[in-house]
């Protein structure tokens, strides 16, 4: 992924918008027309999202994984057996090939204060359009513009969190499943949607249903659930698209099957497994990584989910007062790797309140709110029964994904799209049960109850920097100073790294003195485990050929 490739993108990208450029200049005029006010917002929050782009990208897992999985990306095609190398390099999660896409040019060895930002922009501007329409008591669907409004609560958390400015896979996966949703919501709701637009959205959802999946494989319960919907909402609706059905099916099969059987392309190829991390379905290739090895990423996610965050947190607030509550987080356990059956409920329970108050608590008490609303409006307003339509049967990938969170590894940062997704349709059912005919000052309310959810979310921020993480909530809340490097900052750490030099054969590999992060270093570099004793060069002298185990010319005394 080079200069050419985005060339090529930024080529069907430009003829693209100049084939459309009438309809979306019509859009334009329509979603913000000559409103001054509404242009300078957006020209504001994008000032703001850039600002918070330029902080460290210090994420542990970026270090640890995502920048060499994009030096990979950059310098060489798709290279066989690279989880032999480094096993979380062959986590195939796409929107590192965005990140890559973007590290060329000016832009290359910054491309983690461009690539999650862009997409929170994105986000950022639909929510600020419903805002607009809202606030203007000019929307017809005013359904599908609640739930985008209830949106801003988890953007401004990820604004002010580490997603923003490193190349983190959980920030693109929840802006997915977020538009998504927001989709699934208007193909519902809008009123008197017409056949071509109700034939495109369920393309859009398809294809962008499957890159979820691509983007990470978590996502796929969720992502399945929602094909489901779109399914029944096909078949329930047969004869409204009648006459584009066909189309319809053609380019949603064909958008979908070509991003997934790519994906899985490239997953057998960088570790001979079709649905890796799954062991299932292996290929007899030389290049295939061991499954004890596949079994241990597994087993060290789910394990730092159970056990190793709330070891963490409990560490961090053991000095805390009142002294009564920070017993109740500790676990029975001295490690993840300890953890025993269900021993790890109680403790990451407790411990949820620290360590995902915005990310779990909020969304599930915003639910849990919006339930009480409905179901007394229910009882008591009897005239509205039934009012809730199909958008309820929207929480049913939001449940299975929580399920399946739950079973995998209950790490927050895994779940707060769907967490967030459930409670924005919520509030939106709740809004709609206590104003079946919207008012122009119920409307205002709904926005300053959604503005005025990010208080906490800024709040937990603030705290937790502080106290967690030992560091001044000023230096980036509200805004960001500006770093050394041409404003932005560096990772300390990325800078301070030094290298041993391992020998595996023909081939050098670097490993970090301490710690797992290899960060920019040298493109041979293996910061997860130390590297296999038999890890060898496919062909000697070609990294491009890629990296096998070998077992059977094992030397009998010794690596």
């Amino acid at each position: 992924i080079n200069w050419q490739a985005l060339v090529v993108i930024c080529v069907l990208g430009g003829a693209g918008l100049a084939w459309n450029a009438s309809e979306l200049i019509s859009w334009f005029r329509r979603a913000l027309g000559n409103r001054v006010g509404g242009i300078l917002a957006f020209i504001l929050i994008a000032l703001w999202v850039a600002n918070q782009s330029i902080g460290p990208g210090n994420a542990h897992d970026s270090g640890m994984y995502h920048y060499g999985v994009i030096q990979w990306a950059n310098a060489y095609p798709v290279v066989p057996g690279l989880g032999n190398l480094s096993t979380p390099y062959a986590l195939n999660h796409a929107s590192l090939l965005y990140a890559a896409l973007l590290n060329v040019g000016p832009w290359h060895g910054r491309v983690e204060h461009v690539a999650n930002g862009l997409l929170l922009l994105a986000l950022l501007t639909q929510i600020l359009i419903s805002m607009g329409r809202v606030l203007r008591h000019a929307s017809p669907r005013s359904l599908v513009d609640v739930f985008n409004i209830v949106l801003i609560v988890p953007v401004i958390m990820l604004l002010f969190s580490k997603e923003v400015n490193s190349p983190k896979t959980d920030l693109p996966q929840a802006m997915l499943i977020y538009v998504v949703a927001s989709l699934l919501v208007g193909l519902i709701e809008i009123p008197k949607i017409n056949m071509y637009d109700r034939g495109y959205r369920i393309v859009c959802i398809t294809m962008l249903s499957t890159l979820i999946v691509c983007f990470k494989l978590t996502a796929i319960v969720f992502a399945s659930f929602v094909l489901l919907l779109v399914a029944w909402h096909w078949v329930t609706r047969k004869r409204a698209l009648q006459t584009i059905r066909y189309r319809t099916m053609l380019w949603s099969l064909s958008l979908a099957g070509l991003l997934i059987t790519s994906w899985i392309g490239r997953n057998m190829i960088m570790s001979g497994y079709p649905l890796y991390p799954s062991t299932a379905m292996a290929l007899p290739v030389q290049w295939r990584v061991p499954e004890s090895t596949v079994k241990k990423l597994v087993e060290d996610t789910r394990d730092y989910g159970r056990g190793g965050l709330t070891l963490w947190v409990y560490r961090k607030t053991s000095e805390w007062k009142p002294g009564w509550y920070v017993p109740l987080m500790k676990p029975p356990f001295e490690t993840g790797e300890d953890v025993k059956g269900l021993q790890w409920i109680r403790p990451w329970f407790f411990s949820l309140p620290i360590s995902s108050a915005i990310e779990v608590v909020l969304p599930t008490l915003v639910v849990v709110v919006s339930w009480i609303v409905i179901l007394v409006q229910r009882t008591v307003r009897r005239q509205v029964r039934g009012r809730m339509g199909e958008t309820v049967w929207l929480l049913m990938p939001c449940a299975a994904a929580v399920v399946c969170w739950l079973m995998v590894s209950p790490d927050p940062r895994y779940v707060y799209g769907p967490m967030w997704t459930a409670a924005a349709i919520c509030m939106a059912l709740a809004f709609r049960m206590l104003q079946p005919r919207p008012t122009r000052r119920a409307e205002v309310m709904i926005v300053a109850m959604a503005l005025l959810l990010t208080v906490p979310a800024i709040g937990y921020r603030v705290i937790q920097l502080k106290v967690l993480r030992n560091t001044n909530p000023l230096f980036q809340i509200p805004f960001r100073l500006p770093g050394p490097d041409h404003g932005f900052h560096r990772p300390e750490a990325e800078m301070q790294v030094e290298y041993d030099q391992v020998v595996r054969g023909d081939l050098t590999v670097y490993v970090p003195t301490s710690g797992t992060k290899c960060w920019r270093g040298p493109l041979v570099c293996t910061g997860w485990a130390p590297p296999d004793p038999d890890l060898r060069l496919r062909r000697p002298g070609s990294l491009a050929s890629g990296f096998f185990i070998d077992r059977l010319n094992r030397h009998p005394h010794g690596p």
